[in-house]
């Protein structure tokens, strides 16, 4: 954290910045339990970026399945 501090790297924004790319990758809820935040902070984030997840479970693939892309 120093290091990034002496470089000029925001870190509040960077921090910011992988919480929204994580939930868009993984449910919100499923990242803030891995991080240490709470779901609703979580799913703020996940709404502020535009993310989604009302499809998520009808469209998860099985174990096994393949992919046609």
């Amino acid at each position: 954290m120093n290091s990034l501090r002496a470089s000029n790297v925001p870190l509040v924004g960077s921090r910011i910045a992988a919480l929204r790319a994580l939930v868009s990758e993984i449910p919100p809820a499923i990242a803030a339990q891995a991080i240490g935040y709470t779901a609703q902070c979580a799913e703020r984030h996940a709404q502020v970026s535009g993310t989604t997840w009302t499809n998520y479970v009808p469209n998860r693939r099985r174990p096994n399945q393949l992919t046609t892309s």
